[in-house]
């Protein structure tokens, strides 16, 4: 190719990324150099679009997603696109096919560069994404014309310092940090008064520090994203940046504000969807399933209830016309009301639900088995939570036995990715199940399991697993009470109990029933395995103290109270009197109702 006609074809490509939509665009190169070539120009021409290569070689399904899902508006540069045909990339290839719809409806660039050879490949193999195609180039050289510096090398690292890398295998901490440090030195290089690409940038830079578990750091550029935004005058701009920072609020548990960034993005973009649906109902129906979220962790749950449903509508309309883009979600969001429904006592509403999500999830896995055998076993786990909640132990024990099984083998195959909050979800479920049906050893060990994985996860991310580390600790106290390991579940009841009453001091009206359920089990403890009745008692009043102000709205709360009278009247005293007592002097009771765990 001669220097003119390389010229030529980037002038066409120019003209062709001259306004933000979506382009799949084919691009045929045998050197490496041309490659950065193309890079440096779309980087020189449009300064203001964030640039992002992403790689298929050695990353699955999974993490490629994530990478994509963060490049809405970006040029994504995918250098070893032909990948995607090898015959150990079935998986890949077919879920690429079956995202049409969804990459169609975002103003990313796709540029895909192959070798030549495997140009004919991509109509055979990707015939729904092939239609989307939008130019196709060739900008490759005669052998005689490649030195053997130049050579194409797919496997080679291309170390651009202005390219904003996006790492795939995201949980591997020094790529992130690399990645971080380029757009931090790109935002303080750019012009300040470049109002886009600060916004970008920022934005860019929020989803990287959450990654790394930095919330507040993650959150300071979300809001300077918003700023931006706000700036810009831009609709979606506003609403990617709303929905961000209510991810990150819920990460801390303030659903307070997370619930208000929601619905502030909920309200635009409905009002954008008048006119353009279908490019807004997906993000109508994304904004509400995660809102449907906190409001169950409030235990809103009519609230919740009426997102879910709407969330399930729209997806269900949507994928009349693309059921492979949109049955994922759809399971999704029959596993998220399914646990509303156990919350509420619904239970046949529950199975209904979660057994659909579950036969989705199988048959997704059955044509994409890595893409999608993890949600097979969120499916499976839900069911166990179900079971174990209307004790039919026998199924618990089976469902949550083939969810553990998957799941330690994701986790043999992808440490960085599966052994993580996922397995120990599983894990904290059957122990549950074990110490029901008094098998005590498998319950220790199950419990212990999934603390060490919550307590390795908490040293980034306390916030999100310090409560999950309480859960099970609490749990482990019952387990080693019944093993009369006394020492041992002590210590158990006593670091679950301090850790959810530091969380109650932040977030009462979160955690309130929570340290109401680990003080009634530490005063039972001191009832039953070592009498001590000044502790016991002094924890059944703080077991009150916590329950009273919702006793005549949630059921939980009520059993907390019953359960406390009951150790009072155990230690011979006089429990209404006791209880009234504590009302007298209650002030400034919690207003919201507290969250309960799930999986």
């Amino acid at each position: 190719m001669s220097e003119t006609e390389f010229s030529s074809q980037l002038k066409i490509l120019a003209k062709a990324l001259r306004h933000k939509a979506f382009r799949l665009i084919i691009i045929e190169y045998n050197n490496t150099a041309i490659y950065q070539e193309i890079a440096a120009f779309l980087r020189t021409t449009y300064p203001e679009r964030p640039q992002r290569e992403i790689r298929f070689i050695g990353n699955d399904y999974r993490s490629i997603m994530d990478s994509l899902n963060a490049a809405q508006e970006a040029f994504v540069l995918i250098p070893d696109f032909d990948r995607i045909f090898d015959a150990n990339n079935a998986a890949l290839c077919v879920s690429f096919n079956q995202r049409r719809d969804y990459f169609a409806n975002r103003n990313m660039v796709l540029l895909c560069f192959m070798a030549p050879e495997n140009v004919m490949h991509f109509p055979e193999k990707l015939p729904d994404l092939w239609s989307l195609r939008s130019l196709e180039f060739s900008f490759f050289q005669e052998p005689s014309q490649i030195s053997d510096s130049t050579a194409l090398d797919l496997e080679s690292t291309i170390d651009s310092a202005n390219i904003i890398v996006t790492s795939f295998n995201s949980d591997y901490q020094e790529e992130k940090e690399r990645e971080l440090a380029s757009l931090l030195s790109q935002l303080e290089q750019s012009d300040e008064k470049n109002f886009t690409l600060h916004y970008y940038l920022t934005k860019q830079i929020s989803n990287i520090y959450l990654k790394l578990n930095r919330s507040e750091k993650a959150l300071e550029n979300a809001e300077r994203s918003l700023v931006l935004a706000r700036q810009l005058q831009d609709s979606q701009h506003i609403i990617d940046s709303l929905f961000l920072e209510g991810i990150i609020y819920a990460e801390q548990n303030d659903f307070v504000h997370g619930i208000a960034r929601y619905n502030e993005a909920l309200s635009i973009a409905r009002e954008l969807a008048q006119s353009n649906q279908n490019a807004f109902l997906p993000q109508i129906a994304m904004t509400l399933n995660n809102l449907g979220m906190l409001y169950k962790d409030t235990h809103q749950f009519i609230k919740a209830e009426q997102a879910y449903t709407e969330a399930l509508s729209i997806k269900q309309t949507l994928s009349q016309t693309n059921s492979e883009t949109y049955l994922p979600f759809i399971s999704n969001t029959l596993n998220n009301l399914g646990n509303l429904y156990i919350d509420i006592h619904q239970f046949d509403k529950a199975e209904k639900v979660l057994y659909e999500a579950l036969s989705i999830s199988r048959t997704l896995a059955e044509t994409s088995f890595e893409a999608y055998i993890n949600n097979v076993a969120a499916a499976l786990t839900n069911l166990g939570i179900l079971f174990i909640t209307i004790y039919q132990l026998n199924k618990a024990e089976q469902v949550l036995t083939e969810a553990l099984s998957i799941r330690r083998e994701l986790a043999q195959t992808h440490p960085d990715r599966y052994l993580s909050n996922e397995l120990a979800i599983t894990l904290h479920n059957l122990g549950i199940v074990y110490s029901l049906t008094n098998q005590h050893s498998n319950a220790e060990q199950a419990f212990s399991e999934a603390l060490a994985i919550r307590r390795e996860l908490a040293k980034t991310n306390s916030d999100a697993y310090l409560p999950r580390i309480a859960s099970t600790l609490n749990n482990l106290g019952n387990v080693l009470k019944d093993s009369s390991k006394l020492n041992d579940a002590e210590q158990a009841f006593s670091e679950a109990l301090s850790i959810r009453r530091d969380l109650a001091k932040t977030y009462p009206n979160a955690y309130s029933l929570k340290v109401a359920q680990t003080a009634g089990n530490f005063s039972l403890f001191y009832l039953t395995s070592q009498p001590d009745s000044k502790r016991s008692l002094a924890l059944a009043r703080e077991t009150l103290e916590a329950s009273l102000p919702f006793e005549e709205k949630l059921s939980d709360a009520r059993e907390r109270v019953s359960f406390a009278k009951d150790i009072v009247r155990n230690w011979g005293l006089d429990a209404e009197a006791f209880v009234e007592e504590i009302r007298k002097n209650m002030t400034n009771p919690p207003t919201q109702i507290p969250i309960s765990e799930s999986e």
